[in-house]
């Protein structure tokens, strides 16, 4: 006298006691050999007893049947979805994907080649395609290299900001030992002096130039006590046209990669300083001005001391000797020299 139903969700044969009542029983023998005696209702979670629905009683399989916590799962490796022990096809797809009883009950470890127990790294895979797998791994991939590139920036960018840091440290250790120096008066101050006037890269200044500074140098050797010193001093003259691309050029050859600059000795900047700016043939130059030497508007004392200096440099002036003054050569060229000047 008991009516009975199939249960979609439950995959089984049921019934209720009495045709009021509402109090609904599983049946012990799936499929119930009672279920002849049928409702002739259907809802959308029952139906009637039938033969297209007797295979499936207790089987677990209806695309409806919903997993509980008593069914052992597994992970199907090929098809990316979590599955439910069933009585005759061994697993079938669970309804959610990924199943919320994945869990509970895992299957035992013999598993099929193509099946593994459910876990955190597969259920993020579970009831997605194949393509929606592919992007999500590739997505993953560039985001990994992505977050590779950055952290190697900025491995790169600590480190440099590291040097950076270790080179600002010895400069403050350095400053604070010349601060403690000065208390302690063992720093002397620039002798106040007429600096060298700076350099306009004309050969015929530079031996006077090389004097200034050498001069400004030497009565202040205390304070410009290193190479650094002394070569950063003469730099600071260079400041136009042809010199201030010298000290340019000079300066980034002396640059190192770490961009640090390394400005090297002080006999090998002086060298460097003759092979580039003096005059190829001083005493031939020297004596080539001579010869075009005009007074024009210069006094007789301007006109007198060029004329000296050009005849220093071209070798001829020598020390007087009232024996032969008279009839030496080059005192009677620089006469010839000095007469078609005026």
């Amino acid at each position: 006298n008991k009516t009975h139903y199939f249960s979609l969700t439950l995959s089984a044969d049921l019934t209720r006691s009495g045709t009021t009542s509402d109090r609904i029983f599983i049946c012990k023998a799936q499929p119930c050999l009672n279920r002849n005696n049928t409702t002739k209702e259907e809802g959308d979670d029952y139906q009637p007893c039938s033969e297209d629905n007797e295979a499936l009683a207790g089987d677990k399989a209806t695309d409806e049947y919903i997993c509980v916590s008593t069914d052992t799962h597994i992970f199907d490796l090929e098809d990316l979805e979590d599955c439910h022990y069933r009585k005759r096809a061994h697993y079938f797809s669970c309804k959610q994907q990924p199943c919320p009883h994945r869990y509970t009950l895992p299957a035992k470890p013999n598993l099929k080649d193509d099946t593994e127990l459910p876990t955190k790294e597969n259920e993020r895979f579970a009831g997605k395609s194949l393509q929606d797998v592919f992007l999500e791994l590739r997505e993953y991939h560039q985001e990994s290299q992505i977050l590779n590139q950055e952290r190697e920036e900025t491995l790169a960018t600590m480190e440099a900001l590291q040097k950076k840091l270790e080179k600002t440290e010895a400069d403050l250790a350095k400053a604070l030992e010349m601060i403690e120096e000065g208390k302690k008066g063992k720093t002397e101050r620039e002798l106040r002096m007429n600096p060298p006037n700076s350099f306009s890269g004309k050969r015929s200044e530079f031996p006077s130039f090389v004097d200034d500074f050498k001069m400004y140098l030497k009565v202040n050797r205390t304070l410009y006590d290193n190479d650094d010193k002394k070569i950063s001093y003469v730099l600071s003259f260079f400041n136009k046209g042809e010199v201030a691309q010298w000290k340019t050029s000079f300066i980034r050859d002396k640059t190192t990669s770490d961009g640090d600059i390394e400005l090297g000795s002080w006999a090998d900047f002086l060298q460097r300083l003759e092979d580039d700016f003096r005059e190829v043939d001083e005493k031939g130059e020297a004596l080539y001005q001579l010869q075009r030497l005009q007074q024009q508007n210069k006094t007789a004392e301007e006109l007198s001391s060029e004329f000296k200096i050009l005849a220093h440099k071209a070798k001829l002036l020598k020390p007087p000797n009232p024996e032969t003054d008279a009839t030496d050569p080059g005192n009677m060229l620089l006469q010839a020299y000095f007469k078609a000047a005026l």
